[in-house]
């Protein structure tokens, strides 16, 4: 069953280049460095480069354990996740992260944080939803709704 995402009728921080805020003024937040602290961050890296393909990328993203932000505290049978959300070209993005310590970064906007298999999250998601994995940071990875979708499928199928 997919989480359901309750904040998706608020108005969402908008992501451009850099990263947008809930600040006053809608000002736009430097993107931070971003210094690897595992093996999903180093492919990450190394993806955005060019060194390791996406396809790659993405497997291991799906073996590895992700980090979602929520602005209520999550219970045992999902209820109080009210995932972190963003929005790009009208479509919500839930804030994922590849490190516990990432998720700080937001901790004014969504101070609980839930640690889940990338798989179970990305068949959890629900359609029409985008995924930005590092919020903030200079290696952002940004998945748009239909990226998601076919990686959906493509884990359903077993790859």
């Amino acid at each position: 069953m997919p989480f359901r995402c309750p904040a998706r009728d608020r108005r969402l921080p908008q992501i451009r280049n850099e990263l947008v805020g809930d600040r006053p003024q809608g000002r736009i937040v430097q993107l931070q460095e971003f210094k690897p602290e595992n093996e999903l961050e180093i492919a990450i890296v190394n993806a955005k480069q060019g060194v390791r393909p996406v396809a790659d990328l993405m497997g291991l993203i799906a073996r590895s354990n992700l980090f979602i932000s929520s602005k209520g505290e999550v219970q045992s049978d999902w209820s109080g996740l009210d995932p972190l959300l963003f929005e790009k070209d009208g479509h919500p993005f839930v804030a994922v992260f590849s490190a516990l310590s990432r998720p700080g970064l937001h901790s004014r906007m969504a101070e609980y944080v839930l640690q889940m298999n990338g798989r179970e999250f990305f068949l959890r998601m629900p359609e029409s939803y985008g995924v930005i994995l590092n919020p903030g940071y200079v290696s952002q990875l940004i998945i748009p709704p239909t990226g998601v979708s076919e990686f959906r499928k493509d884990l359903k199928g077993g790859k």
